[in-house]
């Protein structure tokens, strides 16, 4: 319409930290370059429910990439390999037992060879995936930074939208604005949760890499050269050595 100034809003962060002071300032930056984008008098309502859409569509694709890497098959393969490993050791328990003696019981002669071939296969298999493990956690890194900027746009959207709110900015749909900032703040609550569970899918992966660095790859053939060299009928404190670095190895498997 003639005499209608159809310019797009210049609000620098530093002004709305005076209005805001309780936000940090990424929040208010963010805030700032949300408003650049508004012209208030041509601000209907569709372009209100514009606002913010693009983090929002963003937010929804991180999701689903998020619950892919939870969901990968070197994640499963870690974890039943280890399982599985834990598994073979407590087998070989009896083996090393005082009242058993040390053939006494499964796995036998015959057997313990049979099991400790089956652990350096596990062994082989867990350490080919550490190499997808390590991508995984490259991937979640790169996925939890993504987020994090996203909830930062979210709330600096909201937040444009309780300033467009204010006495005198001339928004056409400005009776739509609240509701936008409050669909807003619901969906960065929503990422600030997938960040969490995002730490905690970390977590178990940084683990997972751990038992398999530290422990498949480091004690468990060490525990094996022990093995290795132990006399054909081991007396009790050869025994009990071994033993004792099985149990080292079952427990730093579980924690």
């Amino acid at each position: 319409m003639p005499g209608i100034v159809r310019q797009a809003l210049a609000v620098p962060a530093a002004e709305l930290a005076k209005l805001y002071p309780q936000e940090p300032s990424d929040v208010l930056q963010a805030a700032s370059r949300a408003l650049a984008g508004v012209v208030a008098v041509e601000t209907g309502w569709r372009q209100v429910q514009a606002l913010g859409l693009p983090a929002q569509e963003r937010f929804a694709a991180l999701a689903d990439r998020s619950l892919a890497l939870a969901r990968h098959a070197a994640l499963r393969g870690a974890q039943q390999y280890l399982g599985r490993l834990m598994q073979l050791l407590a087998d070989c328990q009896p083996a090393f037992g005082p009242a058993q003696g040390f053939w006494g019981r499964r796995p036998g002669r015959a057997q313990l060879p049979t099991v400790l071939r089956e652990i350096d296969q596990v062994r082989g298999h867990l350490r080919d995936l550490l190499p997808q493990l390590d991508a995984l956690a490259a991937d979640h890194d790169a996925a939890a930074e993504e987020l994090t900027a996203v909830v930062c746009q979210l709330r600096g959207t909201a937040l444009a939208c309780e300033y467009l709110m204010r006495p005198g900015t001339t928004v056409p749909a400005a009776d739509r604005l609240g509701e936008r900032a409050l669909a807003l703040t619901q969906a960065a609550a929503l990422a600030l949760g997938q960040q969490q569970l995002a730490a905690s899918h970390r977590t178990v992966l940084d683990e997972q890499r751990g038992r398999i660095r530290d422990t498949v790859l480091t004690l468990v053939p060490a525990w094996q050269i022990q093995l290795a060299a132990l006399p054909a009928e081991p007396n009790e404190t050869e025994r009990f050595s071994a033993r004792d670095a099985l149990e080292t190895l079952l427990a730093r498997l579980a924690s």
